[in-house]
């Protein structure tokens, strides 16, 4: 079995330092006594470092950069911050920037995983808080197939278009609880924790989707007696409504305000053309009100069979879910960047990202009809669902045991599994490794002090100097991009927490009391506000003036009477005319 890379560069390493202690030495001896290849010898001996050593072409990251990134993320997970995909990213994107100075240069998540994946032995990936376990309930496959035939036979009765189909369904907030995320922590690390606000508030979004592509803006109700200024960004689509509620969850009055929303967002796709509105069996859905305005307005209610909205319904199978989980991502990030609290405002702050990641297109509406069979119709999509629930509930449960990771090389260490300093002596210059002290650091840069001053009188450099200067290099450029993160990261918290506080600066002031309001007219409402406040100060500024403006004109006519009475004594004890030329 032919010797590994390492081992032949110890021999090298060896071999060179016996030409260095003995000058008369030839390469080829030294290579033949120590088995080292000959050809290799005398490129260290040049100053060319090993292939393995200096990386890919295409590499993104030098090794001082890897070792700076690596700093980073013990720093984020000491501070209580463990990151996550998207941090490591971001911070790999920032050491680019910094080797190149190109805004645009930046690492893709692919690359990020590949990364994370080679550095398998300095980091693992755990989830913060388990996820809850999914409840399964049976399914009457009779019921399934009898909700496609009348969704048929609906359609085909009063001649409804694709394009004149739509869903809506409400979807609660709890606008302050997080749920866990995948971070990734040192090797000897069980469990992580993280931040929750704890703000269990709840805010209900009624949301719709159209086949056609039509959007309607969400319809946001949540508990309480007042429109604040703070809920009402310059972020928020115009076109959304506010409702309150005393319990945060629809009701019939909102149900049937909400229908008449609809109808004023999403008209038909022709004149006199039929719709088809599908909803779940929540009461505020069924009241007398509710169905004779839908009639009144060629809109057919569809309601969903009882418990299978997970299956059917295609807000429940494919928005719905995209949302929460654009909504917890930003949640997070907030509270990476140092929230420690969450409410309304701040909601509202964000709402319009998380909404956009999901409604941007038309395709999420598209798929969200293909994925419950009813356009274009085929129930086998969800039959086949049902079929695959119904073996997961047949088998059997088992518990796996976790599994313990421990660090090969530091089997207790509170961070990374990195090598522990250690300190060399003259005989092992050659296998220094990168200083992680200042001690070592400064021993280092000491040697080859020495060893420069020694060459001045006819000792000359050997590879041993040059390698010591490289791992010297190397911890220089990974402690500065190590402290350019740091501070990057502090400005991000500063920045952050100034957004916040500006989010806050007169968000309590009330708007409205009561009832339902857009955004738009929220906005209208405040710009009149400030307008006559302002007109108000004015006045009072005026008011305040008046006296001092009185004062200073009167000042002013006493001063221009004086100056000429002056004049005139002056020209008549002269005996000058003053217009006389």
């Amino acid at each position: 079995m032919p010797p590994k890379a390492e081992a032949i560069e110890e021999r090298i390493a060896k071999a060179s330092e016996a030409m260095d202690r003995d000058p008369k030495l030839k390469g080829a001896k030294a290579a033949a006594h120590f088995g080292a290849p000959y050809d290799r010898l005398i490129a260290r001996r040049r100053g060319r470092p090993a292939s393995n050593s200096r990386g890919g072409h295409n590499k993104k990251l030098s090794a001082p950069q890897d070792e700076s990134l690596r700093d980073y993320l013990l720093m984020l997970y000491t501070s209580g911050r463990s990151p996550n995909l998207e941090a490591i990213q971001i911070g790999a994107s920032r050491l680019v920037y910094y080797d190149t100075g190109d805004i645009n240069s930046s690492v893709s998540r692919r690359w990020t995983k590949a990364w994370i994946a080679r550095n398998h032995e300095f980091l693992k990936q755990i989830r913060e808080k388990p996820m809850s376990a999914k409840r399964l309930s049976t399914h009457i496959i009779e019921d399934i197939k009898e909700h496609f035939a009348n969704f048929d036979k609906c359609r085909r009765k009063w001649s409804v278009r694709a394009e004149d189909v739509s869903n809506f369904d409400e979807s609660s907030f709890q606008i302050g609880v997080v749920t866990g995320d995948i971070v990734y922590v040192p090797l000897d690390c069980e469990v992580v924790y993280n931040a929750d606000p704890d703000n269990r508030e709840l805010v209900t979004v009624v949301a719709t989707i159209n086949y056609g592509g039509r959007k309607v803006p969400a319809y946001i109700i949540f508990k309480g007696a007042y429109h604040l200024r703070g809920h009402f960004p310059q972020t928020l689509d115009g076109g959304i409504e506010f409702a309150r509620s005393p319990t945060s969850f629809t009701n019939n009055r909102l149900g049937l305000q909400y229908l008449k929303y609809f109808i004023k967002h999403c008209p038909p796709s022709r004149t006199g053309a039929y719709r088809i509105l599908i909803f779940d069996g929540h009461g505020s859905h069924l009241s007398d009100e509710f169905l004779h305005l839908c009639w009144e307005n060629r809109i057919r209610p569809f309601r969903l069979p009882a418990h299978t909205t997970h299956l059917l319904q295609p807000l429940d199978v494919v928005v719905f879910q995209s949302l929460k989980y654009w909504f917890q991502k930003e949640l997070r990030r907030e509270i990476f960047n140092g929230a420690e609290e969450f409410n309304k405002i701040d909601f509202f702050a964000i709402f319009q990202r998380f909404w956009d990641k999901v409604f941007k297109s038309r395709r999420i509406a598209i798929s969200s009809f293909e994925k419950t069979g009813l356009i274009p119709l085929n129930p086998l999509r969800v039959l086949q669902k049902i079929k695959e629930y119904k073996e997961l509930l047949k088998r059997p449960r088992t518990l796996t045991p976790p599994l313990r990771y421990s660090s090969p090389i530091l089997p207790s260490s509170p961070g990374f599994a990195t090598p522990p300093p250690r300190t060399p002596t003259h005989e092992d210059w050659a296998d220094w490794p990168t200083p992680l002290t200042l001690r070592m650091r400064k021993r280092g840069v000491d040697y080859i002090k020495n060893r420069t001053m020694q060459s001045m009188n006819g000792i000359p450099i050997t590879p041993s100097v040059l390698r010591v200067q490289e791992k010297v290099e190397a911890a220089s450029e990974r402690s500065i991009l190590a402290g350019a993160l740091a501070r990057q990261r502090v400005l991000d918290l500063g920045l952050a927490e100034k957004e916040r506080l500006a989010r806050k600066e007169g968000a309590g002031k009330i708007v409205q009391k009561y009832g339902e309001i857009t955004v738009e007219q929220g906005r209208k409402d405040i710009e009149a506000d400030d307008e006559d406040e302002a007109r108000v100060v004015n006045m009072r500024h005026a008011r305040l003036s008046k006296p001092w403006r009185n004062k200073y004109k009167k000042m002013m006519r006493r001063f221009e009477a004086d100056y000429w009475d002056v004049i005139n004594w002056k020209m008549k004890a002269t005996d000058h005319d003053l217009w006389e030329k």
